[in-house]
C-alpha cells in the first residue's frame, strides 16, 4: 500500500523495504538476508551431521527443520547469544547455529551477520538511504535496534507506530499514534466461524452497495487460519473481490492440487483414480496422451500395480497385435510412479508444471518426503490481487500497518483474541526464559494491534465472535469484546444485503419459489407426502428398452430378493446403473461380495466351455478340472481390467 501511496502522489526517490533488505543494501557486495529456500537446506545438512548431544534422537523427525528453523529465526530475531556453557541443548543448538551459517551460499547471511555487515558500512548511509521512516510498524525486532540507534546518529529517521508500546529505546524523532476515531462501534455474535464470514461478506457488500470503495474496506482477525477455507469459498461465489493479505494455503490452488495428486500416488501406492487424478491435474503428466486415453478402462479396476495397468491397456486394444499410443506412453509413466517415496525429489520434476514443481520442491526441503502429506498443508501462495484495488481480508498485524478506514475484526474469543502465548519447541522455559525469545508477549502483542485498528478505524468498526467453534464447542467471549452490546444474529435471518444468490433468494422466499430447480425439489417432496401414483414414484413407459434388458438378462439372488422386494431399487440398479459411488482402495483381500462374484464366474465360465463341447453331464472329471482351469486363467487375465484386485 505504501508503493501505491507514493506512486498516485508522484513521489520520487522514494524506496519501501523492510529492515533485512535496507541492512543489504547498506552492506553492499550483493549481499542478502536468508530466505527459507537457503536456511532448510543449510538446516539439513547441519542435522545430518549428527553428534548432537541432547537432539541426537529426534534430529531424524519429519518436522525437525522446521522446529529448527523456527527456534534459530526467533533467537536471530531477539539478537540472543546461544552460549554452549549453558547446557546441553544451547551447545546443540549453538553448533546448529554455527553450521547453518557456514552452511548458507555466498553472499548469503544470518540476521546478526547482516547487521554488523551494514554497521562497518555506515559511513555510506546517507548517500544510500536519505533519510528513513519507520511505517506501521508496532515494535522493531531487538537484532536491528542497534542498526536503527546507528543511523539516528546520522541522518532523519522518523517512526510512526500505529499504537502505544515502550519505545524509550529509541533515539529519533517519534510521532505520537493516531488519535482514535470516533465511530459507532458494532458488537455482534455468530453461530460459527462460517457464520461469521457470512456476516463479513454481508456488511462488505451492504457498504459496497452504499458507494464505498473495495480498497476502504477491511476484515481481520488475530490469526486467519480459522477462517481462510469459508473465506475463499465464500468470497469466490459472493464475486467479491477480496484479497488475502496473508496468501491462501497452496493446496486450495491447481498446483498444489497437483502436488498433492502426485504425493497421493508416492505415499499410498497406484490406484486408476489416483493416476486420473494426477493426469487431469498436471499437463505434463498427460503431455502426448490423446484426450479418450481412458476408453475402454472400467472404473471399476483398481490397477494396483504396473502388471494391472498393462493387463488392462491391452484389453483396450481394437487389434490385439498392434500397441496402442497409451501403451507406449503411459505404461514408461506408470512404471516410474511405481518406484514410491523414495523417488519423490526426480518424479516431481518429470510430471509436475512448473509452479507444481516450485511447491514440491520447497515441500520437500521442509520435510523428508515421507512427510509430504503434512509439509504440502503448510505451504502458501500469493492470491494474485492487488491490495489497492480489492477488499482485504488480514490478520491484525498486516491491517494495523496498512489501516483503512471501515474494519470488521473476527474471532473476538477468549482463545483467538488475545492468543496465548506458546513455548518454543527446542528453547522451552525451563531453559530460556520465554521473555528472551519473545520481547513482546504475544497476548499483549495482540491487545495493542486490537487498540490499534479500533483507533484507526474512521468509518465503519464492527468486533464479531462466534458462539460455537467449528467442531461445536461452546467459546467464551474475549475480555476485549463487549458483551453487553452484543446483538445476536441467527444463521437463517434475512439478510438486508444478500452476499450471493443463494442469500438473496433465502431473502425472497417468493422469488424463490420460482426457481426451477427449487420448484422441482417443492414438488418431489410434496409427491413423497402423495398416496397417488406420480412421476417421482418411478413409473416408466410401457416397453422400456433399458427395463425390459434389466429383465431379460441372467438374474443372481441378490438381483431378484431386490426385484421381488423393491421393483424401484430393482429399475435404478440394473435398467439405469445407479450404483453407489465407491472409492476402490488397495485391497489385501476380496470381501464376501467380491469373493461370491468370483465363484460366479467362474461357474459360468466352465459350464459355458463344457456346453460348448461335450455338455457339463457328458463331461468327465478330467474334462472338468481342465475346463475350470482354463476359466481360472480367464478370469486371472481379465480381472484386474474390470474390478478391484488382491
Amino acid at each position: 500500500m505504501e508503493r501505491l501511496k507514493a506512486a498516485r502522489t508522484n513521489a520520487l526517490g522514494v524506496e519501501v523495504t523492510t529492515f533485512p533488505l535496507m541492512a543489504a543494501r547498506l552492506a553492499g557486495g550483493f549481499k542478502r538476508p536468508a530466505a527459507a529456500e537457503e536456511l532448510q537446506p543449510a538446516i539439513r545438512h547441519a542435522l545430518q551431521a549428527g553428534d548432537f548431544k541432547e537432539l541426537e534422537g529426534v534430529r531424524g523427525l519429519p518436522g525437525m527443520v522446521r522446529a529448527v528453523q523456527r527456534t534459530l529465526t526467533a533467537a536471530w530475531r531477539a539478537d540472543l547469544i546461544l552460549d554452549p556453557g549453558l547446557g546441553a541443548r544451547m551447545a546443540d543448538l549453538a553448533r546448529l547455529d554455527r553450521q547453518v551459517r557456514a552452511g548458507l551460499p555466498g553472499g548469503v547471511l544470518a540476521p546478526q551477520d547482516l547487521r554488523a555487515a551494514a554497521l562497518e558500512r555506515l559511513s555510506h548511509a546517507a548517500s544510500l538511504l536519505g533519510s528513513v521512516e519507520l511505517v506501521g510498524l508496532v515494535d522493531v525486532d531487538p537484532v536491528w535496534r542497534p542498526l536503527v540507534l546507528a543511523l539516528t546518529e546520522r541522518m532523519r529517521v522518523v517512526w510512526t507506530p500505529p499504537c502505544a508500546g515502550d519505545r524509550r529505546w529509541f533515539t529519533g524523532t517519534l510521532r505520537e499514534p493516531p488519535e482514535a476515531a470516533r465511530v459507532t462501534r458494532e458488537a455482534v455474535i455468530c453461530a460459527d466461524p462460517r457464520a461469521e464470514v457470512v456476516e463479513a461478506l454481508r456488511w462488505a457488500r451492504g457498504l459496497m452497495a452504499s458507494g464505498v470503495r473495495a480498497v476502504d474496506i477491511a476484515i481481520a482477525s488475530a490469526a486467519c487460519e480459522p477462517w481462510d477455507e469459508a473465506m475463499l469459498v465464500l468470497a469466490h461465489d459472493a464475486k467479491l473481490p477480496v484479497h488475502f493479505s496473508h496468501g491462501h494455503a497452496a493446496l486450495e490452488g491447481p498446483a498444489g492440487q497437483a502436488c498433492a495428486a502426485l504425493a497421493d500416488i508416492l505415499l499410498r501406492g497406484l490406484s486408476q483414480m489416483r493416476v486420473r487424478r494426477l493426469l487431469r491435474r498436471s499437463e505434463r503428466a498427460s503431455e502426448g496422451l490423446p484426450s479418450d486415453w481412458t476408453r475402454g478402462l472400467r472404473r471399476a479396476a483398481g490397477l494396483f500395480s504396473p502388471a494391472h495397468w498393462r493387463v488392462a491397456l491391452v484389453a483396450t486394444r481394437k487389434d490385439p497385435s498392434k500397441v496402442t499410443v497409451v501403451e507406449k506412453i503411459l505404461l514408461p509413466r506408470i512404471e516410474a510412479l511405481a518406484q514410491g517415496i523414495s523417488a519423490a525429489a526426480e518424479l516431481g520434476e518429470q510430471f509436475l508444471d512448473k509452479p507444481a514443481l516450485a511447491l514440491w520442491r520447497q515441500a520437500l526441503r521442509a520435510a523428508p518426503a515421507e512427510a509430504l502429506e503434512i509439509s504440502l498443508q503448510t505451504l502458501r501462495v500469493t492470491d494474485g490481487r492487488s491490495p489497492g484495488a480489492n477488499i482485504v481480508w488480514a490478520p491484525a498485524a498486516h491491517l494495523a500497518g496498512a489501516p483503512r478506514p471501515h474494519v470488521r475484526l473476527l474471532g473476538l474469543t477468549s482463545r483467538a483474541w488475545p492468543r496465548s502465548t506458546s513455548e518454543d519447541p527446542l528453547l522451552p522455559d525451563h531453559i530460556i526464559s520465554r521473555n528472551l525469545l519473545e520481547p513482546v508477549p504475544r497476548p499483549e502483542l495482540d491487545v495493542r494491534l486490537f487498540e490499534a485498528l479500533c483507533a484507526q478505524a474512521k468509518g465503519n468498526l464492527v468486533l464479531s465472535r462466534s458462539r460455537r467453534s467449528a467442531e461445536g464447542a461452546m467459546l467464551a467471549p474475549s475480555r476485549l469484546f463487549p458483551e453487553d452490546e452484543a446483538v445476536v444474529l441467527t444463521k437463517v435471518r434475512t439478510p438486508i444485503h444478500a452476499f450471493n444468490e443463494a442469500d438473496r433468494l433465502l431473502a425472497r422466499p417468493l422469488e424463490a419459489r420460482e426457481q426451477p430447480a427449487l420448484a422441482l425439489g417443492r414438488a418431489a417432496w410434496a409427491a413423497w407426502l402423495s398416496f397417488r401414483s406420480t412421476p417421482w414414484d418411478g413409473r416408466f413407459a410401457p416397453d422400456d428398452p433399458s427395463v425390459r434388458d434389466a429383465l431379460g438378462r441372467e438374474q443372481s439372488a441378490t438381483s431378484l430378493r431386490r426385484l421381488l422386494r423393491d421393483p424401484l431399487g430393482f429399475v435404478w440398479q440394473y435398467a439405469l446403473c445407479w450404483w453407489p459411488v465407491e472409492v476402490y482402495i488397495d485391497i489385501l483381500a476380496l470381501d464376501r461380495p467380491g469373493f461370491g462374484d468370483l465363484v460366479h464366474e467362474l461357474l459360468r465360465r466352465t459350464t459355458h466351455r463344457l456346453n460348448s463341447s461335450y455338455g457339463v453331464g457328458r463331461a468327465s472329471p478330467e474334462e472338468i478340472e481342465a475346463a475350470a482351469a482354463a476359466a481360472a486363467n480367464e478370469v486371472a487375465t481379465r480381472w484386474p481390467a474390470e474390478r478391484p484386485t488382491p
